[in-house]
């Protein structure tokens, strides 16, 4: 177990419990992190060992997040510490572990008394992102102590980073030619932008593609036309979408917390409550909405009809175009909602001369929470409204990307120009608008009781632990989607679901420690050893809440976290330590954990999606035109994963100060569920066909979708695919953590840390007839169908502490390895796949604090002439000023001091480098002044 607490994150320059999280060595693979600005909300989560942030559990003072598991609404001024959980039984969705957030208060603190306020300001030396964070916190304790209460109230506040203000993200173009820099990627920058058309005719090179020689030309001609992209990803006036895009959002956050613990009858009988709230904004944006005209169906007719249409009869095959100019961005504003009410009681009994029982502790409450999410989303049109406007003549979508969008233009009629008429896109383009608006709540409850015991204490082994406990949890979700995007005419966002679920959980758990050798018993290389066992059982009920009409597929599931190919009933765990000797000790662990399917794998409505896929080879991409058909899937089986452990925990008495722990680790997950656009990867990759039609979705039986359905030609029209249980997964490697302290009796207190993950192995077959694929030391971005993002071999820490005379100067190394790029992306001819480098940052902070002398024992003399031994402090005799400084502590630091930038990640979707391992705002510099009372 690793354990952090709120000050040491702050000594690590971090200003959320993310940005600490993500220095952990085995915090590796795509999830939300502060730099998701690709339909980012402002979530963050959490992902161990690349398995994904639905095997990390999150809890808040050891009972379940719910709607808290977006980390970033848990403020970091309410936070006493924070552990990471490797073993032990913590039910579903814990196959990589379980991160326990321990409040103010909270279970293992003592009472917080006292009071501190903290403000912080940070920015990047060379844009403006400021960073502003404040916080108060504060707690009373009675003089009986049977009263505590304690609260924090927090704000955060973050300013958008702009990928055009990195060098790495300025340019999807990272060819050589565009960056300079021998990089040798493709160029990723759109290919749909105003004034590109593609035209029929087989003597035509290219395919027919033309785009605006001057892009700035609002009166085209045939002849204002040239050869578009040939070959492909290769031209210049591709559109770059980063130079509009932030790489990281603008965010807000308003937290607050409050707990109170009353000691009715002493420890036998503890109230307590907590309520925590928090208000979070991100102002989130992507590029213009990009449009397509390619057939008749999607308004190509229209566009063809349009008078300012330079092309005779039905020679315009296709037509696109995109609104930088009439509507900007495509902009979201999340606004969302955050609270949890815990109310419980708990109390514990010592028992002295009990032979059966010598302690017993219990514990039962119940939690509530709430989670309201509005999304706003402008800057889009509708397909339906454009299309009028073009009708009407009052837009005109041959003009040049960089063309007057309000002017006058020349008018066709079968290619012949017939005269000049006005046009006006910004007003074509705003009658055609929409603001959407998007909800979506949900409601959580869980209600448990938990008991503990230390029984038999008089025997050989001092006795044995027990625990046993049952929980019911219940979450209800609904989203409900904005008109104009639940009908999926809008242009440019995703079709929006409509849906309503509710899960049901009962949950029941039993654990027990038996020590089989002790230190009193003198048994020559046992020191100690001692057996824990565990189990978990949970029974699931999955209910689709929605009328038959709006969903039409199977209405509930209901399934058990047991092991179907091994005859599990339950999640088991077995742990076994042995210590040889006061300096060594050997420990292992086997445990099992299921993640089963949610509301949206299981009952999703069918929908129609383009994703880019990849043939075989990964050479070729390909979009389906007829589209990906995908859906939820309610025949779906949980993943299994066993995770065994094996480790040795060193304290030598030579060295006092010093901890190092090494452990290896192993973990088989099995049943593997993909998403819909990595389960039509695979049905790519084997080639399974579909001989019933497009848009059939997912289907009752053994899996997601039928298949593929292809033209007569054998080219892909479309894929009915959906979520679906796919092969096996195996991670392999090694952790270490290391401490030492080195107190200094004139020079104060060093302090050494450090953590190192590598990783062995980390292979996955995604599907029963897909090959074994090594995802170990690589990059991918769905050419194979799984997407674990990247996967370094290693990854680590080391830190240094010193603490003298109220200074405190830490110094940080992080340390992320290199891994290879995926080749799908690279145009250079290599010997061998391009390399990512292995990536340095250094952080550094100072602080002083102005403390309060410590009292010393001085003499005083009595009348009766003998020495009488008294204290008195320097503070018998301080300033009002001195006074007022006490408890304060100034900080300075800089992450990042050398300003680097990350690797460049030809194949990474969004800013050209991972969001997961990496963050792009590069030197950080932050001022935080401290006082407590």
């Amino acid at each position: 177990m690793l354990v952090s607490t709120a000050e040491s994150m702050e000594k690590q320059g971090a200003n959320t419990p993310i940005e600490a999280l993500r220095e952990i060595p085995f915090f590796v693979g795509t999830t939300r992190t502060e730099n998701d600005s690709m339909g980012g909300d402002g979530s963050a989560s959490i992902n161990f060992y690349a398995l994904g942030a639905r095997n990390v559990l999150p809890l808040i003072n050891g009972r379940r997040a719910f709607g808290f598991s977006n980390i970033n609404a848990i403020p970091i001024s309410a936070l006493a510490r924070t552990e990471i959980l490797d073993g032990g039984v913590f039910g579903t969705d814990s196959a990589a572990g379980a991160v326990n957030f321990i409040l103010l208060n909270g279970p293992g603190e003592k009472p917080y008394e006292g009071a501190e306020i903290h403000a912080l300001y940070g920015n990047t030396t060379d844009s403006d992102a400021h960073v502003r964070q404040i916080y108060l916190r504060g707690g009373v304790t009675g003089s009986d102590g049977k009263v505590s209460i304690a609260a924090s109230a927090e704000y955060y506040s973050r300013a958008n980073l702009f990928s055009r203000d990195r060098e790495i993200s300025r340019t999807g173009d990272l060819t050589n030619d565009a960056t300079g820099l021998g990089l040798g990627g493709v160029n990723n920058n759109s290919p749909t932008f105003a004034g590109r058309v593609s035209l029929s005719g087989s003597i035509l090179p290219g395919g027919g593609q033309r785009i605006l020689i001057d892009l700035t030309n609002n009166a085209p001609t045939p002849a204002s036309y040239r050869v578009f992209d040939v070959p492909p990803g290769t031209d210049p006036s591709r559109f770059n979408f980063r130079a509009y895009t932030p790489a990281i959002p603008a965010v807000e956050k308003a937290m607050y917390f409050v707990t109170g613990r009353y000691k009715l009858f002493g420890d036998g009988l503890q109230l307590y409550g907590d309520i925590l709230y928090s208000k979070t904004t991100q102002d989130n944006a992507i590029s213009p909405t990009p449009i397509a005209f390619t057939s008749t169906a999607n308004g190509l007719g229209d566009v063809r009809s349009s008078p300012f249409n330079p092309f005779s009869g039905n020679t315009l095959t296709s037509l696109r175009y995109r609104t930088v100019q009439e509507l900007g961005l495509r902009e979201s504003f999340y606004d969302q909602d955050y609270y949890r009410y815990v109310a419980g009681m708990n109390g514990d009994f010592d028992w002295k001369d009990n032979a059966f029982v010598s302690r017993f502790g219990y514990d039962t409450g119940f939690v509530y929470e709430r989670a309201d999410k509005l999304r706003t989303d402008s800057g889009d049109f509708t397909r339906a409204g454009l299309r009028n406007q073009i009708r009407l003549g009052i837009f005109d979508p041959f003009i040049g990307q960089f063309a007057p969008p309000v002017g006058v233009a020349p008018t066709y009629t079968n290619g012949v120009q017939t005269g000049r008429r006005a046009y006006d896109n910004i007003a074509g383009a705003q009658a055609a608008s929409y603001v959407g608006h998007s909800f979506s709540h949900e409601r959580d409850w869980l209600g448990d009781v938990k008991m503990n015991a230390h029984l038999f204490p008089n025997w050989w082994n001092g006795g044995i632990d027990i625990a046993g406990g049952y929980e019911h949890r219940e979450v209800n979700q609904k989203q409900i989607p904005d008109a104009v995007q639940a009908s999926g005419d809008q242009l440019g966002f995703t079709q929006a679901p409509l849906f309503k679920f509710r899960q049901e959980v009962d949950s029941w758990f039993f654990e027990l420690g038996i020590p089989l050798v002790t230190a009193s018993m003198n048994i020559p290389f046992v020191r100690s050893l001692e057996l824990n066992i565990s189990w978990r059982r949970e029974q699931f009920s999955e209910t689709n809440l929605l009328p038959v009409a709006a969903s039409p597929v199977r209405r509930s599931a209901s399934f058990a976290n047991e092991n179907p190919d091994e005859n599990f009933d339950g999640s088991p765990t077995v742990a076994l330590r042995y210590q040889l000797n006061p300096d060594l000790m050997f420990r292992a662990a086997w445990r099992q954990s299921i993640r089963p399917a949610i509301f949206d794998e299981l009952f999703a409505p069918v929908f129609e999606n383009f994703p880019v896929l990849f043939g075989v080879g990964r050479t070729v991409s390909l979009q389906p035109p007829e589209g990906v058909w995908e859906g939820g899937n309610p025949n779906l089986i949980p993943e299994t994963t066993d995770a065994y452990s094996a480790g040795v925990v060193w304290t030598p008495k030579f060295l006092p100060g010093l901890t190092m722990t090494v452990d290896a680790y192993q973990l088989f997950t099995t049943n593997l569920i993909l998403d819909p656009d990595s389960f039509a990867q695979m049905l790519v990759s084997t080639g399974v066909v579909d001989p019933d039609g497009c848009g059939l979705g997912v289907v009752g039986g053994s899996g997601p979708g039928l298949g593929i359905i292809r033209f007569a030609d054998g080219a892909v029209e479309c894929i009915d695919s959906g979520f679906g249980n796919g092969g096996k997964r195996l991670v392999e490697g090694l952790d270490v953590t290391a401490s030492y302290e080195l107190p200094m009796e004139r020079f104060g207190t060093l302090t050494f840390s450090g953590g190192w993950n590598h990783f062995f192995s980390w292979k996955a077959q995604p599907g029963i007839r897909s090959p074994t694929t090594s995802f170990l030391g690589n990059y991918n971005h769905r050419t194979l169908p799984f997407l674990p993002g990247a996967v370094p071999w290693n990854k680590g820490f080391l830190r240094g502490e010193w603490e003298w005379r109220g200074f405190d100067f830490v110094v940080t190394c992080n340390y992320v390895g290199d891994f290879r790029d995926d080749p799908s992306f690279d145009s250079i001819a290599r010997a061998g796949r391009r390399n990512v480098p292995s990536y340095v940052t250094l952080d550094l902070q100072l602080s002083y604090e102005w403390k309060k002398p410590m009292a010393e024992a001085a003499p005083t003399y009595a009348k009766d002439a003998r020495n009488i031994m008294t204290t008195q402090s320097d503070a018998d005799s301080s300033t009002i000023w001195q006074r007022l400084l006490w408890g304060t502590r100034v900080t300075i630091g800089v992450n990042n001091a050398f300003d680097r930038n990350p690797p460049t990640v030809l194949v990474a979707p969004n800013d050209n480098y991972d969001t997961s391992l990496y963050s792009i705002r590069n030197r950080y510099y932050y001022i935080a002044f401290n006082k407590k009372f």
